[in-house]
């Protein structure tokens, strides 16, 4: 995850914002390993970066493979404007990246995203394709159609993730 200044903030205190979200994602991450269903192999890529999916994921029985980037958020966040409420689906620079990732792989890419609750137990689970996204966020409203049930485990149909 990239350092990002923001106004009004020391870059210590953005520095250790970033630290402590990213040992968020990465306890959703081991959350969403283990309700991917058996048939499902999943390769961890070996690079670091924001351009580089968390999973690599194969559905055995039908042999379809897609990418996956896994990220917690405790809450939707609420504009200034106090518009709708939105999803924050990364940088706009990530979101291009997946895009690029998943045109030139020839593969789905989903963000999972993990909202409210704990990282191994989060109250609300979306799984949205990167085709879905603008361009780093989405309005709630939008997200629902990609909700899923946080327990259950994934199934993957016809370019979807459910």
């Amino acid at each position: 995850m990239g350092f990002r200044s923001v106004f009004g903030h020391k870059p210590d205190d953005v520095i250790e914002a970033e630290q402590q979200n990213e040992v968020l994602c990465k306890e959703f991450e081991e959350y969403i390993l283990g309700i991917f269903p058996d048939e499902f192999e999943i390769e961890r890529p070996d690079a670091d970066g924001d351009i580089i999916p968390d999973f690599l994921v194969t559905d055995s029985s039908s042999g379809k493979r897609f990418a996956v980037v896994c990220v917690f958020q405790p809450k939707f966040k609420t504009p200034e404007d106090n518009s709708c409420d939105i999803l924050e689906c990364g940088t706009f620079e990530q979101v291009r990246a997946y895009k690029q990732f998943a045109h030139f792989e020839r593969m789905p890419f989903f963000l999972i995203i993990g909202v409210g609750g704990l990282p191994d137990h989060p109250e609300r689970v979306f799984s949205i394709p990167v085709e879905e996204i603008g361009c780093s966020e989405l309005p709630k409203e939008a997200c629902l159609r990609y909700e899923r049930t946080p327990a259950g485990t994934f199934a993957y149909h016809e370019d979807h993730l459910e």
